[in-house]
């Protein structure tokens, strides 16, 4: 994870004020997004915010392209019975643990199945076509 970071400030380390503007932009929608199918705390379980989900969460809103199926609600409380993300706030931080928990939220909240990095549509209801063009920098 140290890696991805370093890597990610260094390639953005003086960003043009286009790419800011848009880097803002989807991540206000992504917030969006993620507020109208789960509510105002998802993230939280008795005050304590659970870092791994919020994490594995958001960039499976991201790789969506702003397509949240009608039974979002159910799906995370699915997510949420798993034990990768039934346990506390803090879970390894490992690259293939974070790689690992963004499949899994992929997979039962869009129905995308597929390497963490690049995934492709399964066969989820509701979910629609994915487009790689509105993905985050740094999510291929």
């Amino acid at each position: 994870m140290r890696a991805f970071l370093s890597g990610s400030v260094a390639r953005h380390r003086n960003p043009g004020r286009e790419f800011v503007d848009r880097e803002r932009g989807r991540f206000a929608g992504v917030c969006r997004d993620v507020r109208g199918a789960l509510g105002s705390r998802p993230f939280n379980e008795r005050g304590q915010l659970r870092m791994p989900l919020l994490d594995s969460a958001l960039a499976a809103f991201a790789r969506s392209a702003g397509r949240t199926p009608e039974d979002m609600g159910d799906r995370f409380e699915r997510l949420l019975a798993g034990e990768e993300f039934a346990g506390p706030a803090v879970a390894s931080s490992s690259s293939a643990a974070a790689r690992g928990r963004l499949r899994l939220a992929q997979e039962i909240l869009f129905g995308l199945v597929g390497r963490a990095g690049g995934a492709r549509q399964g066969p989820g209801p509701g979910c629609g076509a994915q487009r790689a063009a509105s993905r985050p920098p740094g999510f291929s």
